[in-house]
């Protein structure tokens, strides 16, 4: 067997187009010019007479062969072109790669090559028409090393050729040669691939534009290492498509708008950032931009001293932090990603989307979202088995059910176990495939195995903080505390952002080495409400300091999750600190904080997994274990549904019923739901109403029961006040019953029921109101102020108003991390700008701040970003609106009130079709709704100048009361000419605001956009109204838009190191600005683009490309040492 001995060649494969379809007499013609062409060539001739060149025939064109560089067949194959021009009847292609060939001698005893470098040439060649030089990605890559090729390679991207093959391809050409034509071969691809992906994860890409320095050559290199590096770390995230390096550095040195310049890369998240140099001092900043939207997701500034570090460990350093933060699974661009793809049919999932469930599912983690997620995953693998994504997300939810005590069985682990080697099988560099796999070797106590897992899917990829923080924690949890706490602490530096479970680590290595203050220190920063770690903590570290107080207080803390929590601690515990050492200093912490723990873990009662609905309330909601225990008496309790027939599917749908409306009712974060577990007891036998309530120590419990008749299903419903025995609300539910339909059925009838009775216009909510009405605003506890505030929805009254807004404030000044506080609060605020009600200053600010208190205190609270939502509504920034709103309505799909609000809100934003669509669900779900519900449909028909259907909306709004509903009909009677009816509705306008007329324009302009506002003066107008002349259409406009540009600071000095100072500080301006609300800024890119114009009317220029009504520009200039 002879040894074939390999050389990287460089290969230019060229062929005439349609060269079959001529006649023998003019292919013979057409080869010698071709010929004649190709020896015209100066490289041609060089490298033939050095010795290094095969010429291969392939009848219609060649294989030139070339050895010294890939410059070679690309500068031949520019001659060629240029040559070709005086032969129009010559239509050839040409294609360029480099890879490797074996030299043979054929039958003639001539030197010829053959392998994969001239097999690729061809497959490249093969993608082009005529004119076409095309490159492979490994040329252009060598190319683009010199700076004068960089203009000429146009990225084509990937392309499937023969055999399922994909080349990634390169367009050659400049002004003079080339076909700067998109290849018809790819142009047909992209339609094909567009039609059938639609809007997937292609339109996904993330790409990091070339970092701008300063100029200096040192930050130049900086520069460019600085991206390269970001790139190369992003793209070791599966579930991040990131473009490639060289793709990105085609736009180096180009200006424009950050959405421009992301689509001439095909990607939805750009990165970018410049480099300022000071002395030894280097400023970093670096800003996400979703180029769909141009809003800016995340920016940061990195400052470093290059006398305290290499450069190299500086680029290192704020590379690492930069794709740490931004990759991070808890992240904005995760988040945004999750977003951008929407809700998507299961069979429709990619591998990478199915990641993204299962970020969701883990930021809100309940046993029926963890049932949910399980099912599906389960579907899914049995759809596609080859998946090793899906695997490693279905071992990781295997692993949740045991760790979290989610319906786990003796299997739970070993089907963990199965999926998680069956993920590493299919693709053993996938790091989620290993961290799942550890995590099962670490709970099946296999530490021998857990040890190599985790070491090497830390390895896979170091910068992924989420997979360094679990495996850290759990290699603590084996007793190694030192080296795990460096782990995790080594993720919490990388990412500031890091989640707040982190903090466990350092906290363990405190316990163990009994310092029990430093360890409380950490409990206190773990910021992770509902779970009943950091109270065990304070309670068993306060045992040993020998605090009583303070660890009686966290033992009630901790019961109030769990009341039986002693009797299952050892289990508890024992899940994670099996090998720790410290199982037994936790307990008789415990012990000596007064839980009277078993000595013998014989007695120990089985884990319970009924703190997890708690978890989920507590965590929306921010409330500390003080508020819950001063509010016993509005616990909620949902009795298991009966069904006494034999029919195992209705016995499955009463089940099925019972746990999602208890979820259901968890996701209002002011209804505290007794868990499923502590309720089952009762699902076997019959039971007063008043009792179990009295048991359960629930001041409202819902039954129901199922009946059958033939096909027809009936569902009968109560809720009842355990402690009067009053029956709050009751509904029959009549359905065609299938057993091939039971999900279904369960998924229409669940949000029905839990939005009658749980959002804030529901029974619940009333009856909660109503019994604290006699209470003073001071003597309410935080929550109680609360529940209180929702008398004024049906109210509306300055009074009622004022009493909720003294009662929020003293709340939030008692629990300042209190989420529902702060966010009923904010819509308070909100409601002093919209109708005046006991107003004070800067109501939209207050407001504003109200309500990011909310969303930092409790992040998965849908009530606090309905009140963020809200108040960017009123300060017209509709971006940021539309993207809290939505966030809103996922976070809580069963809140009609929610919905319909943000619904109202998201049509008069513009969006129409959403806006209506959304309220015209939250109709569906709750049909005992308000009448302002009705308010889009009315707008949406005025609109339209379908007035008479806008009164036939009218009518169902039914509020006399209201301003608004005696508004919109004057304003549909006038347009329609019925002076009589408009006269009437009109009169009732002015008894409830008498003044209306001066102010209509203001108080609409509050709500409506500039057209409609218009519209509805006009109707008003009609019906008789007395409305001032406006003022012009265009200064209306301007003074309600709030924008401002920053130009470029002109540097007038002569020391051209001022530059640095001019431009430094226009960046910080437009950072500065941005973080102004209400105030919409452009980007650096922007703005920049704008850098040494001067023309007379720039202004009116940067107003009409930036859309803005207001320009910041300034100058630096020099004398001596003064600035």
């Amino acid at each position: 067997n002879k040894k074939i001995e390999l050389e990287v060649v460089h290969v230019l494969f060229l062929d005439i187009v349609g060269y079959s379809k001529r006649l023998t007499n003019e292919q013979q013609t057409l080869i010698d010019q071709l010929n004649q062409v190709i020896r015209s060539s100066e490289e041609f001739q060089n490298a033939e007479a050095a010795g290094r060149l095969i010429k291969i025939p392939t009848g219609d064109g060649m294989a030139l062969v070339f050895y010294k560089s890939p410059a070679q067949p690309v500068e031949c194959a520019l001659e060629i072109s240029r040559a070709l021009k005086t032969y129009p009847e010559l239509r050839v292609r040409m294609g360029v790669h480099s890879g490797p060939v074996s030299t043979v001698t054929d039958l003639n005893d001539r030197t010829n090559a053959a392998g994969i470098g001239i097999n690729v040439a061809q497959r490249v060649m093969d993608c082009g028409d005529a004119g076409h030089i095309l490159l492979s990605k490994r040329v252009a890559e060598d190319l683009e090393q010199h700076g004068h090729w960089q203009p000429q390679l146009h990225d084509l991207g990937e392309v499937e050729v023969k055999h399922g093959v994909r080349v990634h391809v390169f367009n050659l050409y400049n002004k003079e040669l080339g076909n700067s034509e998109v290849p018809e071969k790819l142009r047909q691809a992209k339609e094909q691939t567009a039609s059938a992906v639609g809007g997937r994860s292609e339109e996904l890409w993330v790409a990091v534009l070339p970092f701008k320095s300063s100029g200096d050559a040192e930050m130049e290199s900086f520069a460019d290492g600085l991206g390269e590096d970001i790139t190369t770390g992003l793209s070791r995230f599966r579930y991040l498509s990131v473009v490639a390096s060289a793709s990105a550095a085609r736009l180096k040195g180009e200006t424009g708008d950050e959405r421009a310049l992301g689509a001439k890369l095909g990607a939805r998240y750009v990165l970018e950032g410049s480099i300022r140099k000071r002395g030894s001092g280097i400023r970093v900043t670096a800003q996400l931009v979703d180029t769909q939207t141009g809003a800016q997701l995340w920016a940061e500034t990195y400052n470093r001293d290059l006398q305290a570090s290499s450069i190299f460990a500086a680029q290192d350093d704020v590379a690492a932090r930069i794709v740490a933060t931004v990759a991070d699974s808890y992240g904005v661009l995760v988040h945004s990603m999750r977003a951008a793809i929407g809700r998507k049919d299961d069979a429709d999932l990619t591998p990478v989307e199915w990641q993204f469930q299962y970020f969701a599912y883990r930021e809100q983690i309940t046993p029926s979202a963890h049932a949910v997620l399980k099912t599906r995953l389960e579907r899914a693998a049995e759809r596609d088995a080859r998946q090793s994504d899906l695997w490693a997300c279905l071992a990781q939810v295997y692993v949740d059910e045991y760790a979290f005590g989610f319906q786990s069985d003796a299997t739970s682990l070993d089907r963990a176990l199965a999926a998680a080697r069956r993920a590493v099988e299919l693709d053993r560099a996938n790091q989620v495939a290993l961290v799942a796999l550890a995590q099962v070797h670490f709970f099946r106590q296999d530490l021998s195995a857990f040890g190599p897992a985790a070491e090497r899917a830390m390895a896979l990829n170091p910068l992924n903080t989420d997979a360094l923080g679990i495996l850290g924690l759990q290699i603590v949890h084996t007793g190694e505390f030192e080296r795990g706490t460096a782990i995790v602490r080594r993720a919490m530096e990388l990412n500031a952002n890091h989640a707040g479970w982190m903090h466990f680590a350092p906290l363990w290595d405190h316990f163990h080495k009994g310092e029990y203050e430093q360890a409380l220190e950490c409990a206190n920063r773990v910021d992770v409400p509902g779970l009943f770690w950091p109270f065990l903590v304070m309670a068993s570290a306060c045992g040993h300091l020998g605090r009583r107080t303070e660890a009686a207080a966290a033992v009630r803390d901790l019961l109030a999750l769990d009341p039986e929590f002693a009797a299952h601690a050892r289990s508890n515990v024992g899940t994670w600190h099996f090998a720790s050492g410290l199982m037994d200093p936790i307990l008789e912490g415990l012990r000596k904080a007064g839980l009277a723990i078993p000595e013998n873990g014989s007695s120990d009662t089985p884990r319970r997994n009924e703190t997890t609905t708690a978890k989920a309330n507590r965590a929306k909601s921010g409330m500390d274990a003080e508020a819950a225990r001063t509010d016993e008496g509005f616990w909620v309790a949902v009795l298991p549904f009966k069904y006494s027939g034999s029919n195992a599917d209705l016995t499955s749908l009463a089940e099925g019923l019972t746990e999602d409306i208890v979820t259901g009712l968890s996701r209002f974060s002011y209804l505290k739901v007794i868990a499923r577990s502590s309720t089952g007891r009762y699902a076997n036998e019959s039971v007063d109403i008043r009792s179990a309530g009295k048991e359960l120590g629930a001041r409202y419990v819902m039954e129901g029961s199922l009946r059958q008749a033939g096909a027809k299903l009936r569902l009968a419903v109560q809720l009842v006040d355990a402690v009067s025995g009053a029956h709050l609300w009751a509904e029959n539910y009549e359905r065609i019953f299938s057993p091939d339909a039971v999900f279904e059925l369960q998924d229409e009838l669940v949000p029905r029921i839990v939005s009658t009775v749980a959002d804030h216009y529901g029974v619940l909510a009333h009856s909660m109101s109503e019994s604290l009405r006699s209470k003073a605003p001071e003597q309410l506890s935080p929550y109680e102020a609360v529940l209180r505030s929702f008398g004024y929805y049906e109210r509306l009254t300055p009074d009622e108003h004022a009493t909720a807004r003294v009662g929020l404030e003293r709340a939030v000044q008692q629990l300042p991390d209190y989420a529902d506080g702060w966010a009923m609060l904010s819509i308070i605020y909100g409601e002093e700008y919209k109708y005046g009600f006991n107003a004070r200053p800067d109501p939209l600010a207050r407001a504003l701040e109200a309500a990011r208190r909310a969303t930092d205190a409790a992040s998965s609270n849908h009530f606090a970003y309905l009140a963020l939502a809200a108040t960017l509504f009123f300060l017209k920034e509709f971006e940021a609106f539309r993207s809290a709103a939505e966030r809103a309505v996922t976070l809580n799909p069963m809140d009609s009130g929610t919905i319909a609000y943000l619904g109202t809100l998201m049509s008069l934003a513009g969006d129409w079709e959403r806006g209506c669509a959304l309220v015209d669900r939250a109709i569906q779900l709750n049909p005992k709704h308000p009448g302002w519900y009705w308010f889009p449909a009315f707008y949406n028909a005025y609109r339209k100048s379908d007035y008479r259907g806008a009164l036939n909306v009218a009518v169902k709004i039914n509020m006399p009361r209201f301003y608004a509903t005696h508004l919109v009909t004057a304003a549909a009677y006038g347009q329609l000419g019925e002076r009589d009816a408009a006269g009437k509705a009109l009169r009732e306008l002015l008894v409830l605001w008498p003044d209306f007329g001066v102010s209509a324009r203001e108080e609409m302009g509050k709500w409506f956009e500039l057209d409609l506002a218009e519209h509805l003066v006009d109707g008003l107008r009609k019906a008789g109204l007395k409305i001032p002349p406006q003022k012009g259409e265009a200064a209306a406009a301007l003074e309600s838009s709030k924008s401002v540009a920053v130009l470029p600071f002109v540097n007038m000095s002569a020391d051209k190191h001022d530059e640095y100072l001019s431009d430094g500080m226009t960046e910080e301006l437009i950072n500065a600005l941005a973080k102004v609300p209400g105030l919409r800024v452009p980007g650096r890119t922007s703005c920049f683009a704008f850098k040494g114009k001067t023309e007379a009317d720039i202004f009116r220029k940067v107003g009409d490309q930036l859309h803005v009504n207001t320009v910041l520009e300034g100058s630096v200039r020099k004398a001596g040492k003064k600035l």
